[in-house]
């Protein structure tokens, strides 16, 4: 969780946002100066260094100020120790952000370095060795200037090829550019990866070709996720074969049938969207014969625990509890499909429109996509926890989640070929008054709920990413960050316990176990089904 905190604070952005303009021929520059024959590549444009330099002195900033990072401080306190002063730019490390920086390798397996030096002793210092006064070395590396471009290799042979280069054929394949891009070759994969960055947010898109059969299989079949109209803060969707590999298929079921039967019924991915505003997921399984799954809600006490289960069942619907959320939700079969969420849902009022990161992805078919936008702060509370008795580590989860305002993820398959897309927006993108108000909400008080709070917040910056985000609510989060937590909290205990118990025999009598030890291939029947 530490360096994912760290992760998601690093998008935090400079002051001013460079213009968009320059990416492609940042990036376009400085391909040129790769080898001809190049097997791995990174380049980072003077915007993509311009922007992480701002987010380095946000992330500098809140961590000097927030006790539960106290961990992350020391360590900072340690590295700028080191360097003799705090952070403040990156010519505070000898680097100038006007110029790109780059790492090649070749077939060779020698690296090239492209280095934008602004000052040798305050790299040198970085780097823990002196890198010496000499123009045509760096350290070990032997260099040349390009451009008024330092570029560096590890023998004068790697150094002779350099120059050669033109954009991957890798990136083009991609579709798009960026501020940070790299491609791979290993034998016969091909990767490309776009990373474009704005202020507080991040999209990296990346293609691999060359994918063998057996890997690519795994991701076949797509579809495009469903979207509720102007209702949706959220979605998901994702084939059911890939929670069926997770069970074996003679698996048997309460109500008869095995969970093989079970998931040979379903026809299509699994779907789950929220409403603004709401914290009831939606989730639809369609199924071209309901029989198994109607047999597996009828008999859904013998599945899920009993301190799960709602005090008031209805004939045709299993109600549970996920208290990690205090929801309960119905599980019901409607024509020909699984429906998991509220039966009789409560009209919320309030309407969306999805980003342009959430536009992308419902456009397309994906084998697996999620998007979700809101935020944790428009929460009146957090019930069964006490941000009192947070340990450090997991009052900076709650500061990260606090941070966290979009995320989507999506993959697909075509042929050998397998595309992603992965997107994420922080605090970071709003105006400065709007990140300040945010980041002095403690971890303590999200914890006890910060909906009056940050209904301030978004009312007095009505045209703010914040406020779209609060408007769209904190269920938005449910899917990027909780789904897989609830379908945990539901399904392991209950599979868990159902497998206990499917295996545990029936008291016996003296024939019964006579016949057990004549036959050892017996299988032990499940409660259920001896009824």
């Amino acid at each position: 969780m530490r360096t994912h905190l760290i992760a998601l604070m690093a998008l935090a952005a400079c002051e001013k946002t460079p213009t968009k303009a320059a990416p492609a021929k940042g990036a376009d520059a400085l391909w040129a100066l790769a080898p001809a024959k190049l097997q791995a590549g990174v380049v980072i444009t003077p915007r993509a260094l311009d922007l992480l330099e701002g987010g380095a002195l946000r992330v500098q900033s809140l961590v000097q100020t927030a006790p539960e990072l106290g961990f992350l401080k020391a360590r900072l306190d340690e590295v700028t120790g080191e360097l003799g002063d705090s952070f403040k730019a990156l010519a505070d490390v000898g680097l100038d952000k006007t110029r790109g920086f780059a790492w090649f390798a070749d077939e060779a397996d020698n690296w090239i370095l492209v280095v934008p030096v602004a000052d040798r002793a305050k790299l040198g210092k970085l780097a823990g060795e002196d890198l010496g006064t000499d123009p045509n070395k760096l350290g070990k590396l032997v260099c040349k200037t390009s451009d008024a471009t330092l570029v560096c290799a590890t023998t004068d042979a790697a150094l002779a090829a350099v120059g050669k280069g033109t954009v991957p054929a890798e990136i083009s394949a991609v579709g798009a550019r960026g501020d940070i891009e790299g491609v791979g070759r290993v034998e016969t994969i091909a990767m490309g990866a776009v990373i474009q960055l704005e202020r507080g947010e991040l999209v990296a898109r990346v293609t691999v070709s060359g994918v063998p059969g057996m890997w690519a299989s795994q991701l076949a079949g797509k579809a495009k996720p469903r979207v509720e109209g102007d209702r949706s803060v959220a979605f998901l969707s994702m084939p059911i074969a890939l929670l069926a590999q997770r069970l074996p298929g003679e698996l048997p079921l309460p109500g008869g049938g095995t969970a093989g039967e079970l998931f040979a019924s379903v026809s299509a991915p699994l779907t789950l969207t929220i409403d603004a505003g709401s914290n009831i997921p939606d989730v639809r399984v369609p199924v071209g014969d309901p029989a198994p799954a109607q047999r597996l809600v009828d008999n859904c006490k013998e599945l899920i625990p009993a301190d799960m289960l709602a005090a008031t069942q209805t004939p045709g619907t299993c109600r549970f509890k996920v208290p990690q959320y205090a929801l309960e939700l119905d599980a019901w079969i409607d024509g020909k499909e699984v429906r998991i969420g509220a039966k009789h849902p409560a009209a919320t009022g309030k309407t969306a429109t999805l980003t342009a990161l959430g536009s992308e992805i419902a456009a397309k078919e994906w084998t697996t996509s999620l998007w979700g936008r809101g935020t944790m702060l428009g929460a009146s509370e957090f019930p069964g926890m006490d941000g009192q008795q947070l340990p450090d580590e997991a009052a900076a989860t709650v500061r990260a989640l606090s941070l966290l305002s979009e995320l989507g993820v999506a993959v697909r398959a075509d042929g050998d070929k397998v595309s992603g897309v992965l997107g994420v927006r922080t605090v970071f993108a709003n105006p400065d008054d709007v990140v300040r108000k945010v980041l002095a909400i403690s971890p303590v008080d999200i914890i006890a709920g910060t909906s009056d709070v940050a209904k301030a917040i978004a009312a007095g910056a009505p045209g703010s990413p914040f406020a779209k985000d609060f408007d769209a609510g904190q269920g938005g989060l449910m899917v990027p960050t909780a789904v897989v937590g609830m379908v945990a909290a539901v399904a392991i205990p209950a599979f868990m316990m159902y497998r206990q118990r499917s295996l545990q025999p029936e008291p016996t009598t003296p024939q019964g176990n006579l016949m057990q030890s004549v036959d050892p291939g017996v299988v032990e029947t499940p409660r259920w089904q001896t009824k």
